[in-house]
């Protein structure tokens, strides 16, 4: 996610034109683990709840506020959050504030984190369920760490006994990176993938794997018996 701007554009002409609405209602952030080149832009809410979420850019400016034009007293619960930069950064209202100065000057992230950190460590893992089809999942794995591979718990997922397969959502055609029955505890999942499905027709520029850094895969269960 790095925009919450409530806009829409068409094309004419090869040119873009786009509006954007500066008077949206509400909008909630909760919770969301955020990378990203470019600042995260929160324009013109009136209601704001952003809690508990981890923010890394990869530049310093971590996120860009902008409050609705006439609205004197906008709602913003704003805490808790995490923020990854050499040297964090904020805009408000196109002022470019240092963590301390944007926490004094906006009274927001008064219990957030600044990690002052270039970038973060670890392993990140999220196993996502499908609510619409039982034993099926997006895997999604920040690897700062850079390993070649990384062990992922599919208890929540996956009942003890159940024939499985994983693939990479970025080959997903080339068939699973991994298929059997789950026994309980980890499974590994290669990190070090670096084909992808070709694109249908002519595009521009052909799209690369990401590196080992970052992942997603799709688990679902099968039928019959997996070795």
């Amino acid at each position: 996610m790095e925009n919450t701007t409530a806009s829409a554009a068409y094309r004419s002409n090869d040119i873009i034109h786009v509006y954007e609405i500066n008077a949206n209602k509400d909008v909630k952030l909760l919770d969301n683990y955020v990378v990203s080149k470019t600042p995260l832009l929160v324009w013109w809410w009136q209601t704001v709840n952003f809690e508990g979420n981890t923010i890394y850019s990869t530049g310093d400016e971590m996120l860009d506020l902008r409050k609705p034009p006439g609205v004197a007293n906008p709602s913003y619960r704003w805490d808790f959050n995490t923020y990854f930069a050499s040297a964090p950064s904020f805009l408000n209202e196109n002022q470019t504030l240092r963590f301390k100065d944007w926490r004094q000057l906006t009274r927001l992230d008064l219990h957030s984190h600044s990690a002052n950190a270039s970038r973060p460590n670890g392993v990140q893992i999220f196993v996502r369920p499908n609510r619409y089809e039982a034993g099926r999942a997006n895997i999604v794995v920040y690897n700062w760490d850079v390993k070649d591979q990384v062990a992922v718990d599919l208890s929540s997922v996956l009942p003890i006994g159940s024939n499985f397969e994983i693939r990479d959502a970025q080959n997903y055609l080339a068939g699973p990176v991994m298929r059997g029955t789950y026994r309980g505890g980890p499974v590994l999942l290669p990190m070090n993938l670096s084909v992808i499905t070709a694109p249908v027709g002519t595009v521009e520029r052909f799209p690369r794997h990401t590196t080992t850094e970052f992942g997603v895969f799709v688990l679902q269960t099968t039928s019959g018996r997996k070795s």
